[in-house]
C-alpha cells in the first residue's frame, strides 16, 4: 500500500526518503518475511510474532505518509492531516523501542537467559511505551506538498531532548548553525596560504638547481628516472664516493702477486 499510494499520491524520490516511506517500507518488509518463518514452524515462539508486528508498525507509518500527502494535495482539513500525522510518529517507535528489543532479549528459544532477567523484559515494555509517547508528541512537523503539519498531541519539548529524536535533530540543528546566528561559536581564523616558491624561470617552476634537467622537462614536474639519474651523480661525484674508489685501486694494485706479471 505504501508503494501504491506514493506512486498515486504523485510523490517523487526525494519526497519518499525525507518522509521516512522508503526506510520503514524496507524494514515493514523484511521483518515480516522472517515472521512469518518463525512463526509458521515455531509457533510458540515469541519471537516470530513480535517480528510480525515490527513489520506491522513501520508498514503503518509508511502508509500514512502517502494518504496525509493526497489529502495535502486534495485539500483535505487539517484535524484530518493533523491526525494521520499523529498516527505517523506514534507507530514506528513501537517497532524499534518494543517490539525488536524484546526479540533480541527472548533470542533464540523465545525465553529469557534465567528468570532473573524477567524484571528487563518489563523494563523494556515501559521503556518502549516511553519512547513511543516521546516521539509521537514531539513538536516536528512532517512536510506533506510544501505544507508543514504537526501532530494533534504534539509538545514543545527542550532541545536537550529534542536533540536525540532523529526528526528533531534538524531544527537543533538549524537553530546553532549558520554564520547569521549568534548561537554558533566563532571558530578559529584560516590560516593564510603559504607562498609558493620562485626559481630563475618563473613563478610556474620551482626552486633552482645545479643539475642540469633534460631538455623538453619543466622543472616542476621533472620525471621520476630523471630525479634517480640526479641523484646517483651527485652520489658518485661526492668526495666520499671518490675516496672510496681510491682506496679500492689501491687494493686491488697491493694485492696483486708478481707472478701475475706477464712473462717476457
Amino acid at each position: 500500500m505504501a508503494v501504491v499510494g506514493t506512486v498515486v499520491a504523485g510523490m517523487g524520490w526525494r519526497d519518499a526518503v525525507d518522509t521516512y516511506v522508503v526506510t520503514n517500507t524496507a524494514m515493514g518488509i523484511t521483518f515480516p518475511l522472517c515472521g512469518v518463518l518463525i512463526a509458521r514452524h515455531r509457533p510458540r515462539n515469541p519471537i516470530g510474532w513480535l517480528f510480525l508486528a515490527f513489520g506491522l508498525a513501520h508498514l503503518t507509518t509508511a502508509a500514512t505518509v502517502p494518504i496525509a500527502w493526497y489529502g495535502a494535495v486534495h485539500g483535505w482539513s487539517g484535524p484530518t492531516l493533523r491526525a494521520l500525522v499523529t498516527v505517523y510518529q506514534f507507530a514506528w517507535p513501537f517497532g524499534i523501542g518494543m517490539f525488536l528489543t524484546l526479540a533480541l532479549q527472548l533470542f533464540p528459544t523465545g525465553r529469557p537467559v534465567s528468570p532473573r532477567w524477567r524484571p528487563l523484559l518489563w523494563l523494556t515494555v515501559l521503556n518502549g511505551l516511553l519512547f513511543a509517547v516521546w516521539l509521537g508528541t514531539s513538536a516536528e512537523p512532517l512536510v506533506l506538498d510544501g505544507h508543514r503539519f504537526t501532530s494533534l498531541l504534539a509538545l514543545e519539548q527542550p532541545d536537550w531532548l529534542a536533540l536525540a529524536n532523529p526528526r528533531g535533530r534538524r531544527r537543533v540543528a538549524g537553530a546553532s548553525g549558520g554564520p547569521d546566528r549568534p548561537g554558533r561559536r566563532p571558530g578559529p581564523e584560516p590560516r593564510p596560504p603559504l607562498p609558493r616558491l620562485r626559481g630563475r624561470g618563473g613563478p610556474d617552476q620551482g626552486p633552482t638547481s645545479s643539475h642540469s634537467v633534460p631538455p623538453g622537462v619543466s622543472r616542476s614536474r621533472t620525471p621520476r628516472s630523471a630525479s634517480a639519474v640526479r641523484m646517483l651523480s651527485a652520489v658518485a661525484q661526492s668526495p666520499l664516493a671518490r675516496a672510496s674508489s681510491r682506496l679500492r685501486i689501491m687494493d686491488s694494485i697491493s694485492v696483486r702477486s708478481p707472478s701475475d706479471s706477464p712473462v717476457v
